[in-house]
């Protein structure tokens, strides 16, 4: 995805879920989901907590976000993969069973938009976000019949995830995903935080 802005309107996020993931007990690199709310609707977004400090140089250049679907005609798993030009490829393998990764994704389909969180080790964050409308999250949607009613267990995405660490395609670096089993994380309105706008 090239078309990417700035971070620049008011967004609330959910306090406990910003809290945690900025935590320095989070392992790194790491991939969380969550919701945001912008203009009174609510996004899904997608953060990678980065291991070292990404520069600069590369973070303005903005990033591809890849999304497939793998697995068996028994479990589907979602993989995301993000890279960042001439830099690195991330991958996140999520089980879509997962409420929170079920919100998310459907919030991400409503609006055919997304945000996209780079968390630095010195707390810094990049932001993006794709045009409401412009269809960003076109392949989610395309892939959604197939994973909207998964009953993906734990021991079949573990199986799924241990499938593709040992040989991810393209080659890249393999995210922890965090944060994923405190249903508080989606309530906003019961935990709001406000975040400032990148100047």
């Amino acid at each position: 995805m090239n078309n990417v802005t700035r971070l620049s309107p008011k967004l609330t996020a959910n306090r406990l879920f910003i809290n945690d993931l900025m935590e320095d007990s989070i392992p790194t690199p790491s991939f969380a989901m969550g919701v945001i709310v912008e203009n009174e609707k609510t996004c899904g977004f997608l953060a990678l907590k980065a291991d070292k400090q990404i520069p600069v140089e590369v973070t303005s250049r903005g990033f591809n976000l890849g999304h497939g679907i793998l697995g068996t005609d028994d479990y589907k798993v979602a993989q995301f993969s993000f890279q960042l030009y001439d830099y690195e490829i991330f991958h996140a393998i999520i089980n879509p069973s997962n409420p929170i990764a079920h919100h998310v994704l459907s919030a991400m389909i409503e609006h055919s938009a997304y945000h996209f969180f780079i968390i630095n080790p010195d707390k810094s964050v990049i932001s993006y976000r794709s045009e409401f409308g412009a269809d960003d999250a076109s392949n989610i949607k395309t892939n959604w019949p197939q994973i909207k009613n998964s009953q993906t267990s734990n021991t079949e995405y573990n199986e799924a995830l241990r499938q593709f660490s040992n040989d991810p395609q393209p080659p890249g670096v393999m995210l922890d995903w965090v944060c994923r089993d405190n249903l508080e994380y989606l309530d906003i309105q019961k935990h709001p935080l406000e975040l400032a706008p990148m100047t």
